[in-house]
């Protein structure tokens, strides 16, 4: 069983079996379902392929993550305006949404997409491309919650 963050019922541990917690469940009015890790590998793979047409280079980190190297797309189409596309692509394309991080290193580009997840109000995009804005990020109050 994998708990969201909205659940938080006492004595359910985080990655429990369902049948250790199932007592609790019912007593607490949890529902639980069932993953259906083939459809979350075949939808992955969907998107995966479709983000390859998109770009030069992608890089498959995790089943759920993938980088895409944009190199120089900003001679033609700035990162917001081509990051809101692929956005829109992806929802299109598979109903699902993605947050998108964009930075020119690795480890700020992680940076960027977590703070998508934190802050649902920036609809799905952080770009942190600019020298400036990961400094101003650091400086924001719940960094590193």
């Amino acid at each position: 069983m994998v708990l969201n963050k909205e659940v938080n019922t006492p004595g359910i541990k985080r990655l429990s079996p369902y049948f250790l917690a199932k007592v609790i469940n019912h007593h607490h009015q949890v529902t639980c379902f069932s993953q259906n890790y083939t459809l979350y590998r075949d939808m992955s793979a969907r998107i995966m392929m479709m983000l390859e047409k998109l770009t030069l280079e992608t890089t498959i980190y995790a089943i759920d993550e993938v980088f895409l190297k944009v190199t120089d797309i900003d001679t033609c189409e700035s990162y917001l305006p081509f990051s809101q596309r692929v956005r829109a692509t992806v929802r299109q394309t598979t109903g699902l949404t993605c947050g998108i991080g964009i930075s020119q290193t690795l480890k700020l580009t992680k940076l960027a997409n977590h703070a998508e997840k934190m802050w649902p109000a920036i609809c799905g995009v952080v770009d942190l491309s600019q020298r400036e804005r990961p400094e101003a990020f650091r400086k924001v109050k719940h960094y590193g919650d």
